[in-house]
Formats: C-alpha cells, sequence, structure tokens
C-alpha cells in the first residue's frame, strides 16, 4: 500500500484514501459529513458505528458526495510541527452507496518522508460552491461549511520496510461546520507614493483605495456608493481617484452568495496647509495650521524630505499658529498630518 523513492530527498508516495482494506487483516473506513441539521456551527469529531474502528459518534448531516467538496491532505516528514505541514493533494468525494468516501489518489508524495518514519498528517474539507472557493483558508474567511480532522500520526511508513500499513490510519471521521456570519471589514489606504492606512476619511485630492479584507478570489463583488451601484466596480478593491466632496458617504460590497459587506462611512476632508511661514526673532520656525477643524495634528519635522520625525501632537480645533524656537538646522522642514 505504501512505496519509498529511492532518492531520500524525493520522499515517500502514499496513498490518499479514507476507506481501504482489508489489508494485512487491518481496515480503514473514516466517512465525512455535512454539518449538523440541529447545530450547523459545531463541529464533531469521532467514529460512527459504520466505521473501522467503530465507534458510537453519531451524526445528523448528510454523507458528503460529489465535486463541490475539495478534500486536502496537509502534511510533512516524522517531526514537522502543525503550523509547518504543506498541502499534499487535492481530492473529491464519490458519490451513491459510496457517499462520504475520497476519490482516491493512489501515489502522493510526501517530500523529504522517509521509509519507517510515522508522518503527521491532516485532512481540510470545505464545500467549494461550484469552484467559488478555492481553499480551506477562503472558506474560512467566508465563513462557509468547512471541517478538519486536526493532526494525526501515520503508522511506520512502508516502501523499502516491506511492511503494508493502511494510508491514512488514525484518521477519524467528523463533519463540516459553519461559523456565524460575519460581516467583512475593510481597509482603506490613502495615498500614491507615502500611503497611510486611516480609518474613515481622505483629504480632498488624494487617491483612496478601499480594500475588503477578506474575499474568496473568485467571487464577484459588486461596490455601491450611498446605497447606488457603481458599474464596473467588481473586483476586492475600489480607487478613488483625485477624492473631492463628492466622493463622501457609505460605501458597501455585495455578492450574490453570501450577502453583503459591513460598510465604510467615507469623509473627505479640505488638505491641511501651513501657511505665513516665518523665522522667529529668536531664529526659530513659526506657521499657521489651516485647514482642520477639532482633530488632533502631528507636527513633522525633516532634514531631507525624506525621513520625518514627529514633533509635537496637538488638538486643532481650527486655524492656529504655532512656533518651534530655534536655533534651526541648515535644511528644516515642516509638515502636519493627522495623528493615528
Amino acid at each position: 500500500m505504501l512505496s519509498a523513492s529511492s532518492r531520500a530527498q524525493t520522499g515517500v508516495t502514499i496513498n490518499f484514501a479514507n476507506t481501504v482494506g482489508p489489508v494485512s487483516g487491518l481496515i480503514l473506513r473514516a466517512p465525512i459529513y455535512g454539518p449538523e441539521i440541529s447545530d450547523p456551527t459545531r463541529q464533531i469529531h469521532g467514529q460512527t458505528s459504520l466505521g473501522f474502528p467503530a465507534g458510537v459518534t453519531t451524526y445528523t448531516g448528510p454523507l458528503l458526495s460529489g465535486t463541490n467538496y475539495t478534500a486536502e491532505l496537509w502534511g510533512g516528514p516524522e517531526g514537522t510541527g502543525a503550523t509547518q505541514l504543506v498541502p499534499l493533494a487535492r481530492t473529491t468525494f464519490r458519490t451513491g452507496g459510496a457517499a462520504g468516501y475520497l476519490v482516491s489518489i493512489p501515489s502522493v508524495v510526501v517530500p523529504f518522508a522517509q521509509p519507517g518514519q510515522r508522518i503527521p498528517l491532516e485532512l481540510r474539507v470545505w464545500n467549494n460552491y461550484g469552484d467559488l472557493i478555492q481553499s480551506f483558508a477562503e472558506a474560512e474567511c467566508a465563513c462557509r461549511d468547512r471541517g478538519y480532522s486536526g493532526v494525526f500520526i501515520s503508522d511506520p511508513l512502508g516502501g523499502t520496510t516491506g511492511t503494508e500499513t493502511i494510508d491514512l490510519r488514525g484518521l477519524q471521521s467528523f463533519c463540516l461546520y459553519v461559523s456565524p456570519a460575519m460581516p467583512i471589514d475593510f481597509l482603506l489606504s490613502v495615498g500614491s507614493s507615502n500611503s497611510m492606512v486611516r480609518s474613515d476619511y481622505a483629504f480632498e485630492g488624494e487617491d483612496a483605495t478601499i480594500t475588503l479584507k477578506c474575499v474568496p478570489a473568485a467571487l464577484a463583488v459588486q461596490w455601491s456608493h450611498a446605497g447606488t451601484n457603481l458599474p464596473a466596480e467588481t473586483n476586492r478593491s475600489i480607487t478613488l481617484r483625485n477624492v473631492s466632496a463628492e466622493h463622501a458617504g457609505r460605501y458597501q460590497a455585495a455578492w450574490p452568495q453570501f450577502g453583503v459587506s459591513n460598510f465604510t462611512q467615507l469623509s473627505v476632508w479640505p488638505r491641511p496647509r501651513l501657511s505665513e511661514p516665518r523665522v522667529t526673532p529668536l531664529g526659530g520656525f513659526a506657521a499657521t495650521l489651516v485647514g482642520v477643524t477639532n482633530r488632533a495634528m502631528v507636527l513633522e519635522i525633516s532634514s531631507d524630505l525624506s525621513s520625518w520625525m514627529p514633533w509635537k501632537t496637538q488638538s486643532f480645533l481650527g486655524p492656529a499658529s504655532f512656533t518651534k524656537e530655534g536655533p534651526l538646522g541648515t535644511s528644516q522642514f515642516f509638515r502636519a498630518r493627522p495623528s493615528p
């Protein structure tokens, strides 16, 4: 049932299946089930009376069937930690009387594994919704039905040792589960050359990009502004060029399969500026900050217009003068930006 490559760096091949046997008197049956009918947010692990080894766990969800469900085997050589496992192979599920069981793949390579090792493995399964959900991580992100076995350890691998073992022995049945739906949030990036991340605003004249933090790549998104759909805006991000007052308002994304996202309320402010720059009698610098109302601003200093150092954080209720007494450097530049 198991074979090993003659080159150590290539690894060992295993058969990817959850129903095998009998082989040398050994049998494996660990069918996989859909979400529980009474509580789809609950994931259950454990063998049923139909499994082998037999158990006492009862599932109310259906046996998984067909190509709408993807099963992915993760693993690594002996001693690999749970967070270092890598994907090895994908398959789908059989149908009819064989529902719950994987379409087996006879030769899956486990890189760098050696004959005689006991290797860590994990089975991850998700509803792919007709290939819209392309990974377990995307299923998690979209709060869709998915499940996993948890890490289990194989019997010693066969191959050159001459020992036959059940490929995924140690695997138990489990069911998929669905997380409570959570609205997907945004990341608002503002500016082009010196990009900043802000929560809810942009200044006039800036470019602003609103990005959904977590959306499956294959899903078509429809963006709206103030309740009106934006034509051709169907990607994960939307970029607003040369922001003006008309761009202010509520932005939201929706997709037919999974509802709507959270929303962001974008405010557009007049760009703050330093006016009336002047040298004080003591050789310092003074200016008036305008275009800001009731906001905390950070005043920064640079000698090269590249590296900026914060000098003062202050709340401004409106136009206000400020002074930095000298002596100033040979070249010194000042700017103001909103406080995080």
